[in-house]
């Protein structure tokens, strides 16, 4: 620092010290309060009200590295929360307007204290102690304030695992030496807790650095809000904010115990940088009626991991966690942009065997494993931008997730939803120019023995572009074997010359349904703008043959129309077929038959039909003499046989009984 510049801050520091007179060690030992009366005598000088708490008062000194001990045992000693002392507004002047208080080991917090940083530096160096298990430089349980102002943390981690975070809210069990937590044993729950203007800058080192979190939050806090943070990661921090359940009882059996579990977070506004390579911007790990509105991340690996924990709810504590509500999640305005793998993880189903359940699950019959392990959570994603990220866009096994009104681009895959996501609606979301699948429905892993069935709504969603790592070969959406309903509606896939701008060159099939299990799959009022080549289809589906098309349907489609695999449709053959002696007229994939004749024709055989109650028209558009007969009925699938007879210029519908594999005419 420059002589000039070390003299004004030297002067600064003199008139502040003269403002506000530092508390002598005997006062600071003391933890009297603001009835103290030269304390209150300086804070009316300064015009503050004396339940304001400036912490000089009690022999904190900023801009000094050398005053981090004393400054610690000075705050500590003013915040115990084994003890009455002050409580109210905790500030820290920033009289030069750029002060740095120094500290070097945790602050354990008392109920009732808000912390102003009036935009100044608290920094947080040196080694942890193996004490310091999930914990950071403010230790809160409850009832806390810290606003506006920058936390910065340089520890060395190696004696404590989830230590050198900014800030600890919560704790569980006897993790930490700080706080000993049982909450069903508390006299308040754990939480009002407000966060807020804050950045957050972590640079930590050691062994344990991977458990580092800017924000660490633990057990069955309610009533937290956390808005407007930045977080620095200086490309090693590996958790932004995290959240964990906690344990409400003691049993020594850890599967006996109770469990608690946050509720009514809300976290806005989060701009996370600079993770390390595997870091993850926000996690909630056994959560439920929380909000996260306004997350921005730019680097790592993972914008938000939800996801029930080893703990799955099973034996959450008595309260709003047993009350009936779903585990549910809401997430609004993400953007995510340059991650190193799957951008938004929505987990609903947890395998116990890899948590502390697993030697309790060897007893359990395997529904009741089923059961427990999955619909452990529902998510709401409403308004996001995921972009060039080399992972799956958004990974869903939630019992219900909804996914609405979004952009994935340029990601490994868009959308990936395991069979244990059983309701799945898509709506109003962009999927563009992805390596392979556009949405992936049936990557195939499951829980249960054998899958459940699923239910899917998308609508209103553009796919193109996709397959860009292997052309044709990834469709834009695919549907797999479990899936008993399904409705694809008012969507566009592929690009369009004269929608977009380009054409389509890469992405395969429209829509693939890799099963001919798969049932009751709507296609309705979609656009088909173009496919990646002549192979791909804009409807695939695996059913051919005499396999059953299941009621999957294509209704009022536009654009390209060329279908795969059995399907029963509203379509019209684009020319008459020619039918002569013994032909057979194809009914595959159309409602409407176009028919002409030259000559009069006999023994023709109708095409079987693959769907019960399936009906076909035949529209005969030659001259009337050149009649068309059919076959006997074992020949031509036609119940009247050699009687059955068109005319040229009439039309005659068919109806097919999937019994006895006959059409029947409509008369």
């Amino acid at each position: 620092m420059r002589r000039r510049e070390m003299a004004s801050l030297l002067a600064a520091s003199a008139v502040g010290t003269l403002l506000f007179p530092v508390r002598s060690k005997a006062q600071s030992a003391s933890g009297s309060s603001t009835s103290d009366t030269s304390h209150a005598d300086s804070a009316a000088a300064a015009g503050q009200p004396a339940d304001v708490h400036d912490v000089r008062h009690y022999g904190i000194v900023p801009n000094s590295a050398d005053a981090a001990a004393s400054n610690t045992n000075a705050l500590r000693s003013m915040l115990d929360p084994n003890r009455a002392g002050p409580g109210g507004l905790v500030v820290f002047p920033n009289t030069t307007g750029h002060d740095v208080y120094h500290f070097n080991g945790v602050i354990p917090i008392r109920d009732g204290t808000h912390i102003d940083l009036q935009g100044c530096t608290v920094h947080y160096s040196g080694g942890v102690t193996r004490g310091d298990v999930n914990s950071g430089l403010f230790f809160a349980l409850r009832e806390f304030t810290c606003v506006n102002g920058t936390i910065s943390v340089q520890c060395d981690t190696s004696a404590a695992t989830g230590s050198g975070h900014a800030i600890q809210i919560g704790a569980r069990g006897t993790d930490s030496s700080h706080f000993t937590v049982w909450d069903s044993q508390l006299p308040l729950p754990l939480g009002n807790v407000q966060l807020r203007n804050l950045r957050l800058i972590l640079n930590n080192s050691g062994t344990n650095a991977a458990g580092s979190a800017a924000i660490g939050i633990l057990g069955g806090v309610e009533n937290l809000v956390a808005e407007n943070i930045a977080i620095d990661g200086s490309g090693v921090l590996a958790l932004g904010i995290q959240y964990e359940f906690g344990w409400a009882t003691n049993e020594p059996d850890p599967t006996r115990r109770q469990t608690s579990h946050a509720h009514n977070m809300r976290f806005s506004n989060i701009v996370v940088d600079k993770l390390a390579a595997s870091g993850i911007a926000l996690t909630l790990t056994g959560a439920f009626a929380c909000v996260v509105d306004g997350l921005q991340v730019s680097a790592g690996n993972t914008a938000f991991l939800g996801y029930p924990g080893e703990s799955m709810f099973y034996r959450a504590k008595t309260g709003v966690a047993q009350a009936g509500v779903k585990h549910a999640i809401e997430l609004r305005n993400i953007v995510a942009r340059n991650l190193g793998s799957t951008v938004i993880v929505l987990t609903g189903a947890q395998k116990a065997s890899v948590g502390y359940f697993r030697a309790a699950t060897a007893h359990w019959e395997p529904v009741d494993e089923y059961r427990a392990e999955t619909n452990l959570g529902d998510f709401s994603l409403d308004g996001f931008a995921i972009s060039g990220c080399a992972g799956f866009g958004i990974f869903a096994s939630a019992g219900r997730a909804m996914i609405r009104n979004g952009t994935i681009s340029g990601c490994q895959r868009g959308i990936v939803a395991t069979d244990e996501c059983v309701e799945l609606l898509i709506e109003g979301v962009d999927v563009l120019d992805c390596q392979q699948h556009g949405m992936q429905l049936d990557i195939g892993v499951a829980i249960w023995n054998p899958p459940r069935t699923k239910k899917i709504d998308i609508r209103a969603c553009h796919i193109a572009g996709n397959s860009r790592s292997s052309a044709e070969h990834f469709p834009g959406i695919e549907i797999g074997a479990n899936t008993d309903s399904a409705l694809i509606e008012n969507c566009r896939f592929g690009y369009e010359k004269g929608y977009d701008g380009v054409t389509e060159t890469t992405q395969g099939d429209a829509l693939y349904v890799s099963s001919a299990a798969a049932s009751n799959i709507i296609c309705r009022q979609n656009h088909v703008g173009g496919l990646g080549g002549q192979a791909a289809s804009a409807y695939h589906s695996a059913a051919t043959g005499a396999a059953p098309a299941n009621g999957n349907t294509i209704e009022h489609a536009t654009g390209l129309t060329s279908a795969s695999g059995n399907w029963i449709t509203d379509f019209e053959s684009r020319s008459p077929q020619s039918v002569h002696d013994y032909a057979t007229i194809i009914t595959q994939n159309l409602r409407t038959v176009r028919l002409s004749a030259s000559a009069p024709a006999s023994g023709v055989i109708l095409g079987p039909g693959y769907s019960p109650g399936q009906t076909v028209t035949l529209l005969h558009e030659g001259a009337g003499p050149n009649t068309i007969t059919f076959a006997a009925a074992d020949r031509s699938h036609v119940a009247d046989g050699r009687t059955d007879v068109i005319t040229g210029l009439t039309a005659r519908t068919y109806v097919w009984d999937a019994g006895n594999g006959l059409w029947y005419p409509s008369r």
